[in-house]
């Protein structure tokens, strides 16, 4: 059976980035704060249900670990319905012998809820009897059982797109006059400014097909209206098209990340073992089920290749889900850049939610090969920039390491404590070579700072050569360094670079004990100290700000033309900040004393 909802024809492959004609304001039942998640029972039993194969489903669902991610409605589809009692109160065909209030219990026994179909024409797609002239007294029916999900359609009545309107709010002001809290979805035709007002979820899709073709056809049709979707109000992409028998189980993988994407209710029809490793991987529906509900947009198309982006948390937030998304049958490398997910620039985490798996750290952009209707699901993490200060390089990213196996934070070589000449030291990295690693260092980094050389779990033996890069540029080599030598203390400028690479080679006799130390390796961000309140009195000037490095020094430097290189500035003053970052000073000038400019400058 067909539901023929009101289509629009698309373009396949089109990213559709549309806004709606105004903000919409969501129905205030309290309900559907996120998507809705859970079991309806159209694709697989159609009109067939009983009370028996829901009963169930029911306990399917808590037993096989879909209750435990989230997955909570139980929603039976045309095939209840049966006839109306002298008082025209509905009552549940034959096939639900304890009638509905029972099931309700039953359902709601095993810690989940429950949802029941009708339509505001006479009869339902499948001929059972409808709602029509009777919505308040079913509203109340339902309230009475404990239903707490209503899904509403127009089977049977001549050109529904005309009264929609008027069905749909007579609904739902029948159901929020019963005073309990029941979720209220409808088809519809095409998606209109009142939808959030009246419903929690509204499907202008139309059933799914069997086939790719529609997968593509739902996942379009609701990316027309990102702006509709939030919190309470949903773009619904119908039931999931997944375990009908057409699919591989990479076009689940895809059918379901692309839902998640949207943020569209998941309701499965196939809640079986087969399908669970899609239906319950929890990474991919914290996605969906993110509280911020901003439904994610395609923002990049090369034919047939996509890129898809949704923040989460918030809609400035530096976290967001990313789908490259390959609606063709062949597959192909799809890049996403930073611009085009809104990141500015800098390091990127990229964890993939299919294997579970930290796949590292990228600087302007992350590309993959993507199966022919595969997806590739992402949570990315604009990692912020380290504070003002020292920065130990064990507790940052890395954007690149030539083997990690080779890279120990905080401990030397052969995993343990940092230890030359007897001196252990908390901070640092152990290598052997030949190994690096990478750091990005966007061009705020004024300074390198560590202690070089051979670990003293070397014994007397070991030789190695320590070098550091700075945009491709090799600007430090400490020659061959032995175990028999004392450690060196470098202080390497770093001002303006982008990245930069430590490097320890060997020293050409082989690598037996080449334990290498970068004790103490730190980065130096110069602090961002403030001016604040300034006065003069007889003889001298009083300056105070804040802003800077806890405990750390600083220079003040003084001109009479505020033009000259800060080089040719004469230092007048060395002090502290203190323990809050704050400082004061006070400079003394003479009556005479021409205009004076002063600087501050942080190491």
């Amino acid at each position: 059976m067909k539901r023929h909802v009101f289509y629009l024809r698309l373009i396949f492959g089109l990213c559709l980035i549309l806004a709606c004609g105004r903000t919409a304001s969501a129905l205030t039942n309290g309900v559907a704060l996120t998507p809705p998640m859970g079991y309806n029972s159209w694709y697989y039993w159609y009109d067939g249900i009983t009370e028996e194969n829901m009963k169930a489903v029911a306990d399917m669902v808590v037993t096989n670990g879909l209750k435990a991610v989230g997955y909570e409605y139980i929603n039976l589809d045309d095939g209840w319905a049966g006839y109306r009692d002298s008082n025209g109160v509905m009552v549940a065909n034959s096939k639900f012998p304890h009638g509905m209030k029972y099931l309700a219990d039953y359902i709601h026994s095993k810690g989940l809820k429950i949802g029941l179909y009708t339509v505001f024409g006479p009869t339902t797609c499948a001929g059972f009897p409808g709602s029509m002239g009777y919505e308040l007294l079913d509203a109340q029916t339902y309230a009475s059982w404990g239903i707490d999900y209503v899904k509403y359609e127009g089977c049977s009545f001549p050109n529904p797109l005309s009264v929609q309107e008027e069905k749909c709010f007579q609904m739902r002001d029948a159901l929020m006059a019963t005073g309990r809290p029941i979720v209220f979805t409808m088809s519809t035709g095409p998606v209109l400014s009142w939808f959030p007002d009246a419903m929690n979820s509204w499907r202008y899709t139309g059933d799914n097909d069997v086939n790719w073709e529609s997968v593509l056809y739902h996942i379009d049709i609701v990316a027309q209206t990102p702006g509709m979707a939030g919190p309470g109000h949903w773009n619904d992409a119908d039931v999931l098209n997944i375990g009908r028998g057409w699919s591989t189980k990479t076009e689940d993988k895809a059918m379901f990340s692309m839902y998640c994407m949207l943020t569209s209710p998941l309701l499965t029809a196939t809640p079986f073992p087969s399908q669970l490793d899609v239906l319950t991987n929890a990474e991919a529906i914290a996605i969906d089920q993110d509280v911020a509900g901003i439904q994610g947009i395609c923002v990049r198309t090369n034919g047939e290749l996509q890129v898809w982006c949704k923040p989460l948390g918030s809609a400035n937030s530096n976290v967001k889900a990313v789908a490259l998304f390959n609606r063709g049958t062949n597959a192909a490398n799809i890049t996403a850049t930073w611009s085009d997910l809104g990141f500015s620039n800098g390091l990127v985490s990229v964890r993939d939610l299919w294997s579970k798996v930290d796949e590292g750290n990228f600087q302007t952009n992350y590309t993959a090969n993507v199966p022919g209707h595969g997806v590739k699901l992402m949570k990315m993490i604009l990692q912020p920039p380290p504070p003002p200060g020292t920065n130990y390089l064990s507790d940052l990213n890395w954007v690149f390491v030539s083997a990690t196996n080779n890279i120990h934070l905080d401990k030397d070589a052969l995993n343990h404590t940092l230890r030359m000449r007897s001196i252990s030291y908390s901070k640092g990295i152990g290598m052997v070579p030949t190994s690096s690693v990478q750091y990005l260092l966007g061009g705020v980094v004024s300074r390198f700072h560590a202690r070089i050389g051979v670990d003293d779990d070397a014994g007397t033996g070991g030789s190695v050569v320590f070098q550091l890069f700075a945009d491709g540029t090799k600007i430090y080599d400490s020659g061959t360094m032995t175990a028999l030598m004392s450690p060196k203390d470098i202080d390497i400028d770093l001002t303006g670079k982008q990245k930069c690479m430590l490097l320890v080679a060997d020293a050409g006799d082989g690598a037996v004990n080449d334990y290498a130390d970068w004790a103490n390796a730190s980065f130096v961000l110069p602090a961002k100290a403030n001016f604040g309140v300034s006065r003069v009195n007889a003889s001298s000037v009083v300056f105070s700000g804040a802003g800077g490095i806890k405990n750390a020094s600083y220079y003040v430097l003084c001109s009479t033309n505020v033009t000259l290189p800060v080089a040719q500035w004469k230092g007048v003053q060395t002090n502290h900040f203190d323990a809050n970052g704050n400082f004061s000073f006070t400079n003394g000038v003479g009556a005479n004393s021409p205009k004076l400019f002063y600087r501050l400058q942080v190491p």
